[in-house]
């Protein structure tokens, strides 16, 4: 998951772009369904006339270019997010893998096979710093290191 800085920044970018494109395609469909004008057509009915609706081809080929641009915007809105979003992700997928551990000879002496092989199933990030922990807790209840790992061993 990206940080919520991004998201903010990506919905901040992202926003206008889809919100004036739908608003571009709305527009640009009722012009398009409704080429017809209302116009003031000439003095017959007063000094300004009746508004009549007088058909303007250019209304379709308006409300066409409007919707043309309208799906342009959301789709260059989608890009700009991938553009942004897509290095993020790929980032944040490998901060966030847990690395692999390192069984050298100071662990494989320090611990018991069985019980060191039991933590790194149970606590695959960070094994031999949880087992630790808990032999640190054991020790201060009074106990030798060595009393505190038998003990874990048979929990």
């Amino acid at each position: 998951m990206a940080d919520r800085k991004v998201v903010v920044a990506i919905v901040a970018l992202v926003a206008p772009f889809a919100i004036f494109g739908v608003l571009l395609l709305i527009h640009g469909f009722m012009r398009y369904s409704d080429p017809y004008v209302l116009a003031y057509t000439g003095i017959p009915n007063g000094p300004y006339g009746p508004p009549q609706r007088i058909f303007r081809p250019q209304e379709k080929s308006a409300g066409i270019s409007m919707m043309v641009s309208g799906v342009a915007l959301i789709a260059l809105g989608h890009v700009f997010s991938y553009v942004i979003m897509h290095p993020c992700m790929s980032r944040d997928k490998n901060r966030y893998q847990p690395s692999a551990q390192r069984f050298d000879a100071e662990t494989q002496t320090k611990y018991p096979r069985v019980l060191f092989a039991r933590y790194a199933e149970q606590y695959p990030h960070n094994p031999e710093g949880v087992l630790e922990w808990h032999i640190h807790k054991k020790t201060k209840e009074g106990k030798t290191r060595e009393q505190a790992i038998k003990e874990l061993m048979q929990a």
